[in-house]
């Protein structure tokens, strides 16, 4: 897909509809997710995650079925949206209460972070300096090159953006869907600039969803900050998470989007182990 604006003004301009673009998305991620908040930062933070990928794929599925996927709709209706927030005396009010609880889970995490050992907090910027310039090689240096990216992923991506809408078209397989789940979310990282040099980008976030759900069941499991970053690791750095969540592909987004759901059961199935016969003192130990 070659880039359709050209210049530093159109670049500008292209922020600038993002930038509005992801305060209404995000907006309304923060409504949805104070209703399933915990009190706990972890968590919560995952549901965040999880609300924001949901949110801006059906976003990015209403303006494709109408015909408006294009900067310019989505900043009419962005900007729209957040008028409505604003206007509406209820939805502002909650609107304001969850921009307190991200400043006290930031608050929070802060804290956190300084209560963790030295040596930790080390390893963890290490991995997080190198997992950032890794990501960025991935992303901006190499090409997309997997035979699904290539032949109906990104080809989706392609043909939506450039017809403005999301549609049936002709394509070598017959595994093109109409609208399908992972190419609608890839789609908003490339419709701002009209071009795919960041369109990989689009698994970064289930990625980082994917970590934070397992920290934060490791948390909701009674292990200790430390212990659930150490646990949390794996998931970081296994291959099908850290090297495929940039292919272009739809199986890590599917798996994220289930971690936090099974993040916030885990409670309820303690809850029911407590009460069942077999989780008395003697079959406990």
């Amino acid at each position: 897909m070659r880039p359709k604006q050209t210049g530093l003004r159109s670049r500008r301009v292209a922020i600038l509809i993002l930038a509005l673009a992801t305060g209404f998305t995000l907006s309304v991620a923060l409504l949805a997710a104070r209703l399933l908040r915990t009190g706990r930062p972890s968590l919560d933070a995952a549901l965040l995650g999880f609300s924001w990928i949901l949110i801006t794929t059906f976003y990015m599925l209403a303006h494709g079925l109408v015909g408006a996927l294009t900067s310019n709709g989505i900043a009419a209706s962005s900007a729209a949206g957040l008028a409505v927030i604003l206007l509406i005396r209820p939805a502002r009010q909650l609107w304001g209460a969850s921009w307190i609880d991200v400043r006290a889970g930031a608050k929070q995490l802060r804290s956190g972070w300084a209560q963790l050992p030295l040596w930790l907090r080390v390893l963890t910027w290490a991995a997080l300096t190198l997992g950032s310039v890794r990501f960025t090689f991935l992303i901006w240096a190499l090409p997309p090159f997997v035979w699904d990216s290539l032949t109906y992923h990104l080809t989706n991506v392609a043909h939506w953006i450039q017809a403005g809408r999301i549609e049936v078209f002709d394509a070598p397989v017959l595994r093109i869907y109409s609208p399908a789940n992972y190419e609608v979310f890839a789609t908003w990282f490339a419709v701002f600039f009209h071009h795919d040099g960041w369109v990989e980008a689009s698994g970064l976030p289930a990625y980082m969803l994917i970590v934070l759900a397992v920290y934060a069941v490791a948390r909701r499991l009674g292990l200790s900050r430390s212990a659930s970053g150490i646990a949390a690791s794996p998931a970081a750095w296994m291959p099908c998470a850290a090297s495929m969540s940039v292919r272009s592909s739809s199986s890590r987004i599917e798996a994220s989007l289930s971690l936090p759901l099974r993040s916030r059961l885990t409670p309820l199935r303690e809850r029911r182990r407590t009460n069942s016969p077999f989780t008395s003192k003697p079959f406990s130990a």
